[in-house]
């Protein structure tokens, strides 16, 4: 890839530009601010840092030293303003600087796009110095060896109406024009792979740009015995695999984690594309120089993630920093907002899909990075909704026969762990036949575990009773549990219908010292009952 590679070339590219020094401390560029001039490092080092929740307050993420390192490419798309803050992290740093309206001139009149492949190919260094800096803060992890083949089924040439159309989903291809795309759907080829297939390999080139049809792709690095996934790529119509339009090696692999089916365009074909329409070749390198400058923005956020921060505000930061380039009326604006009480997360997540179906380039590619960024937060939405149905299951249960509300409260709470993993080991200690009492050491929940009613369902007591008890013996048993206050009517409407044998303990509602005493020979009595039926009792 042909680019400047010392100041004296940019000199003479360039007779007007500027030679600037900056001490230690000096903010070169800060968030939503105009960018005005562009500017290649030539000595020093930047501190790259984003914006917290909290405007006051910033997060280093990243440390620039790469000589030609440039700064100010947001200023090449709208609305030309910098989306994170970058300081001398030096004694001092040496910056070759010219406006930035002269450097858009100039790659508007490059006959060979030579000083934009540069610039593109120069940030792509960047975010890989910005994506490695995240092995420091990850654990060794275990993994399966990458798999050793590539293999693929081939597809039947596809209309060239048809693969526009999924080209058009793209945040990245639907800025291009029509005949644009129709020259990419020539040469595409449509491949099928089986799960955990490799496309391409880490440090090694591509041989061309991926566009997804249907299936999941994880993009990871592998760096000794410790993996960084940067993303899954599972939206229609996204792309990947494209460094090699860059002559660079691509930092990560790309291995399908389900049947997945792609468009694949050559290198090679492309490349000639571009030689006979040099007008396309800018476009596209322009949209890679806005991609690249969108992922390193999410590597600085999961950065930030792993440094303790949820990724719940990795997104409300994501979004925040973006609020310049997004329109007024967009409804990213609201998803902050909607994400921070769990009764109003579904409608966020709605909202994040929707604008990928609907929104802008940069809206979809926005909702793309947070509903990746989110995927663990909306496991546990669907962990909350489902502890939500256990109540319902039995509460609103129209059945009067406790052992039939019992049996479907097990089968509920089976449904609420199904996507869990966990382990129960012992099993060759456990009588065979039933009639016994189990003791368990009681966990406490964690408070983001409390129904709207002010209820928090036992997880572990039901786990007992529905994942061994009930699997073991074909029947859930039989709970102690506490006599709830007068207000607790989430835990009364729900323990009523269950049958459970009630018991007092100091959380109870006061009483008398002889109802107590009664309550407890009642307690004996019901017990005994239940073990000569053969019926198993929990108790914590």
């Amino acid at each position: 890839m042909d680019q400047y590679t010392d100041q004296n070339s940019l000199y003479l590219h360039f007779p007007y530009g500027k030679i600037r020094e900056y001490h230690k401390g000096h903010t070169i560029s800060d968030l939503h601010l105009e960018v005005k001039t562009f500017k290649w490092l030539l000595e020093g080092a930047m501190d790259y840092f984003i914006t917290l929740e909290d405007s006051e307050n910033t997060l280093l993420v990243c440390q620039i030293s790469e000589t030609l390192s440039a700064l100010g490419h947001n200023g090449l798309h709208a609305p030309g303003r910098y989306t994170y803050k970058a300081v001398v992290a030096s004694d001092i740093a040496r910056f070759f600087e010219i406006p930035i309206a002269d450097l858009k001139a100039s790659i508007a009149t490059d006959l060979t796009n030579k000083m934009l492949k540069g610039i593109t190919t120069a940030f792509y260094g960047q975010l890989r110095t910005a994506l490695l800096k995240q092995t420091e803060l990850l654990q060794p992890v275990r993994f399966a060896p990458l798999p050793k083949d590539r293999e693929f089924f081939m597809s039947p040439q596809e209309d060239s109406s048809s693969i526009v159309k999924i080209m058009r989903c793209s945040p990245f291809l639907d800025q291009f024009q029509e005949d644009h795309l129709l020259q990419i759907a020539e040469i595409a080829e449509r491949r099928e792979y089986e799960p955990d297939e490799l496309l391409y390999v880490q440090d090694q080139f591509t041989n061309g740009l991926y566009i997804m049809i249907e299936g999941t792709v994880s993009i990871k690095r592998i760096t000794g015995n410790v993996e960084i996934k940067q993303r899954s790529i599972t939206n229609v119509g996204f792309i990947f695999g494209w460094s090699c339009f860059l002559e660079k090696e691509d930092i990560c692999n790309a291995i399908t984690t389900e049947k997945t089916g792609v468009y694949f365009i050559s290198y090679k074909q492309l490349r000639k594309v571009f030689k006979r329409d040099r007008n396309f070749e800018r476009h596209f390198f322009s949209r890679l120089l806005w991609l690249i400058s969108n992922q390193m923005n999410a590597a600085f956020l999961r950065y930030a993630g792993l440094l303790g921060k949820h990724n719940l505000q990795a997104v409300q930061q994501l979004i925040g920093n973006s609020k310049s380039r997004v329109p007024l009326n967009s409804p990213l604006h609201k998803v902050s907002h909607l994400l921070k009480n769990v009764n109003t997360k579904e409608m966020a997540y709605s909202c994040l899909h929707s604008l990928l179906a609907d929104g802008s380039s940069l809206e979809r590619h926005i909702a793309s990075l947070s509903l990746d960024l989110l995927r663990q937060d909306r496991e546990e939405l669907h962990f909350m909704q489902r502890l939500q149905q256990v109540y319902k299951t039995v509460a609103n249960h129209p059945c009067q026969d406790t052992g039939i509300v019992r049996k479907d409260c097990a089968k509920a709470t089976r449904e609420l762990f199904k996507d869990l993993d966990y382990r129960i080991e012992g099993w060759e200690n456990l009588p065979e036949t039933s009639g016994h009492i189990f003791l368990y050491n009681h966990l406490l929940n964690h408070r983001h575990y409390t129904l709207n009613n002010n209820f928090q369902i036992t997880l572990d007591s039901h786990f007992i009773s529905a994942l061994i008890l009930d699997k073991k013996y074909g029947d859930p048993g039989i709970r102690t549990v506490r006599i709830g206050r007068g207000q607790e009517y989430g835990h009364q409407n729900y323990y009523k219908k269950l049958g459970h044998i009630n018991v007092y303990t100091p959380e109870s509602e006061a009483t008398s010292p002889e109802w107590q005493k009664k309550t407890r020979s009642v307690f004996y009595e019901q017990a005994k009952a239940h073990l000569q039926e053969g019926i198993n009792i929990l108790i914590s």
